[in-house]
């Protein structure tokens, strides 16, 4: 088999009528880094249901990754959180950058109502929170386009047991915070995070190819 010395990490384009996407800059900022002997390639996705996977696959098939880890950005919310399960639905509550809106459909008429993330959450949170950054897992992607890509890159993986993947959202930076009640992260920080979390999931995969 083999062997992968590449992991991928995905952020989104701004969104919603903003000018900036945590993500983005998330992903931008660990292009060409070094983290446990793997390097990591990035690719900045377009907010819109049709071309955000195919960028995504594309990338994916360029670059013969071991790890994949989608990011997004999940305002109002406090903690970096690892999404566990990608859902089988599209029930956009706003327009994406592209003016389309599905509501209530399948991404996969004929795929299974949920699929699971193959990255380590439990332990990506606590080495988050054993340095003090706040960190959770989550079951709950919702159902834009972050959701969208997190269900087709899982679905994809099933066929590449070698390559393991999944969705983790940030929060808002605090410059996108106009009222003192929202919470925010600084991207110093959401990027110490990010590497950690990478340098989890290779030692994880290791662990799991050695076992």
């Amino acid at each position: 088999m083999q062997q992968r010395h590449t992991v991928l990490v995905s952020g989104f384009e701004e969104f919603g009528g903003q000018n900036v996407n945590p993500s983005q800059q998330l992903a931008a900022n660990v292009q060409g880094a070094r983290i446990a002997n793997h390097c990591v390639e990035s690719v900045i996705l377009p907010v819109t249901f049709e071309g955000a996977f195919r960028a995504l696959a594309e990338a994916i098939n360029r670059v013969q990754p071991a790890v994949v880890i989608c990011l997004g950005q999940a305002g109002g919310r406090e903690a970096i959180c690892v999404e566990e399960v990608a859902v089988n639905v599209c029930d956009a509550p706003i327009p994406d950058n592209a003016g389309e809106q599905p509501l209530s459909t399948n991404i996969d008429p004929s795929g299974p109502d949920t699929l699971g993330a193959t990255l380590p959450a439990a332990a990506i949170v606590a080495a988050l929170r054993a340095v003090d950054l706040r960190a959770e897992k989550s079951n709950s992607a919702g159902t834009f386009v972050c959701n969208h890509v997190f269900y087709k890159l899982m679905n994809l993986l099933r066929d590449t047991p070698n390559v393991i993947g999944g969705f983790v959202h940030v929060p808002y930076l605090p410059e996108q915070v106009t009222e003192a009640h929202i919470p925010s992260m600084s991207l110093l920080e959401m990027e110490r995070g990010l590497r950690i979390a990478i340098a989890v999931s290779l030692s994880a995969k290791r662990v799991s190819a050695n076992s």
